[in-house]
């Protein structure tokens, strides 16, 4: 048994790997893909996680390409994949022109239709997308795994559509598992996780741990880069962490803002609650609330209603009352979220994803999934 420095054991039969290798079509992948302050870091994760994954199963080589934040790029390094910065998305495009062929994986809402003629002329592509905005029938795969990715009119020649194929950190599989066989809380204290993104645009989050800090039986997580921290005994900050299951493992609740964070408390069966940050995620939000997955909070124009400082003022359209109404909801019907994830999700799903990229890109097979 093998164990890589993240902590993660796996398998490894280094003789059969050899063998596929040498049958391979390819033996890299690249990806092209953000990840700072501007964007966010969902698209980087759910690339990281399918990366990963590839890396650990079947010894796929990994560069990156992008614009990506200091802190992640330590991370890349520190698990063994290759990283080429750079400063724009048309600039990582050029850059992989002058590369052998291989399949290019690409996460960017910037991606455009003159981009993939490009990558197409030269690599096989892969597009994880959200939306359904661009023409992808270039595309050898695509990858939506929202909850509305069947309404759109995907005609890549493999589509991956809907939760089953949701891309997140392997070791969510193990809260997952606990999560679904677990009915009843015994705890006495609920134990809350702020998480309202990578980068909280409106920083709300300080706002939302103190709210629930209120209450002397709940411990707050709060987990984001923030200069003012509540000062409270059962507020906890964190500023980064590589290993959000472990935060997932001791939580009753989630708090969110609207992006990745919502999917991965869904899978593992634990309440959620939605402060989307733009209309886009409010929208999609909705969408997963329907399928019993998550509850939102706000109305659907979700923006700063004013600048002033008056403590009667919420940087969004929610009350208090609202959100504390939905996370008491939440609890409550946690019963139902636990089915609805067991439909809507496949377990181990990263793994499958993986399993069929590695089927269809590396070893040439026409017929998967």
């Amino acid at each position: 048994m093998d164990k890589n420095r993240s902590g993660i054991s796996y398998q490894c039969d280094l003789t059969t790997k050899n063998k596929e290798r040498s049958s391979l079509k390819f033996d890299s992948l690249v990806i092209l893909c953000d990840g700072n302050k501007k964007v966010g870091l969902g698209h980087f994760y759910r690339c990281l996680h399918l990366a990963h994954s590839l890396f650990k199963q079947f010894n796929i080589s990994i560069l990156w390409i992008g614009n990506i934040d200091n802190e992640q790029i330590r991370y890349l390094k520190y698990i063994g994949h290759q990283f080429d910065y750079s400063n724009n998305f048309d600039c990582s495009v050029s850059r992989i022109t002058s590369l052998s062929k291989r399949l290019v994986l690409v996460d960017s809402y910037l991606l455009t239709l003159a981009h993939l003629d490009v990558i197409n002329k030269h690599h096989e592509l892969c597009v994880i997308d959200d939306f359904g905005s661009l023409d992808l029938s270039s595309t050898s795969t695509a990858i939506n795994f929202t909850v509305d990715a069947s309404k759109y009119n995907y005609k890549a020649q493999t589509n991956l559509l809907g939760p089953q194929y949701f891309l997140c950190d392997s070791r969510l599989d193990n809260v997952r598992d606990k999560n679904i066989e677990w009915h009843q809380k015994t705890e006495e204290k609920l134990r809350v996780l702020i998480a309202i993104g990578g980068h909280d645009r409106l920083t709300i989050g300080p706002k939302v741990a103190s709210l629930f800090a209120h209450s002397k039986t709940t411990e707050v997580t709060l987990l984001g880069r923030y200069d003012l921290i509540p000062n409270k005994h059962n507020i906890k900050s964190i500023d980064f962490t590589n290993n959000i299951p472990s935060l997932y493992h001791h939580t009753d609740l989630v708090v969110s803002g609207g992006g990745l964070t919502k999917y991965e408390s869904a899978y593992c069966a634990i309440p959620n609650v939605v402060l989307a940050q733009t209309s886009e995620q409010y929208n999609e939000s909705l969408s997963f609330a329907k399928s019993g997955l998550c509850f939102t909070v706000g109305a659907s124009k979700v923006e700063r209603l004013s600048t002033s400082k008056s403590a009667n003022v919420h940087p969004f359209n929610w009350s208090v009352q609202e959100l504390f109404d939905k996370a008491d909801k939440a609890i409550q019907t946690r019963k139902a979220l636990v089915t609805a994830s067991r439909h809507h999700f496949r377990n181990s799903s990263t793994h499958s994803v993986a399993k069929t990229i590695y089927r269809k890109h590396f070893l040439g097979e026409k017929e998967v999934e």
